[in-house]
């Protein structure tokens, strides 16, 4: 699973920008793509396969010999994927495209530059918390997104040396307790929020 929006940002708020719209549009994607001239021509051999039937046979085999083992095979690959993604998350764009660190876009996109008022609002309010605690913001959302114990992966920018240097900085910097606390009094971060452990370690 992804997260498309840095969680800093994003928790503490109501809704989700991909519901309603992520699963219809996948669905709409694979369709497309199952449907394209480069993989429709593959479905006998593909059938073939799965049900144990030379491609010049399909055509006489029943519809049970060849439903059957079809449906199986994709319900338990499926099943498959679905456990693993239950199990893993990996967090995507932690600081929304540079955003909570003060970049003049928001996310990724051509209209990028069309930034919410509520996340410019969230962000001060951030940022005032932030500064009151001496703490850097990008290091907060760095740490808070990769605090939750489904989360196996973060990806950040690593265009250069610095920049990794600078996320493994982050990631290592220790954050007050008091910090997450303020974050959850005001709601800027949900009150069952997962957090850094030992954070003053």
């Amino acid at each position: 699973m992804i997260h498309a929006l840095g969680p800093l940002l994003a928790t503490g708020t109501s809704g989700d920008a991909a519901t309603g719209v992520g699963i219809p549009l996948a669905i709409a994607a694979g369709l497309v793509s199952f449907l394209s001239p480069c993989v429709l021509p593959l479905v006998p051999g593909y059938l073939s396969t799965v049900i144990g039937v030379a491609p010049a046979d399909l055509g006489s085999a029943g519809a049970r010999r060849v439903l059957v083992p079809s449906l199986l095979f994709i319900a338990s690959f499926s099943l498959i994927f679905i456990l693993l993604g239950m199990s893993a998350t990996v967090i995507g764009s932690s600081l929304n495209a540079g955003f909570i660190s003060g970049s003049p876009r928001y996310n990724y996109g051509k209209e990028n530059f069309k930034i919410p008022g509520a996340a410019i609002e969230k962000r001060e309010k951030l940022r005032a918390v932030a500064a009151r605690y001496g703490v850097d913001l990008r290091t907060a959302a760095l740490q808070f997104s990769s605090a939750a114990d489904v989360a196996v992966a973060l990806v950040v920018g690593a265009r250069s040396a610095q920049q990794i240097q600078e996320d493994y900085n982050s990631l290592q910097a220790k954050i007050p307790s008091d910090f997450w606390a303020e974050l959850k009094r005001q709601g800027l971060i949900e009150k069952n929020a997962s957090l850094p452990a030992n954070p003053e370690s």
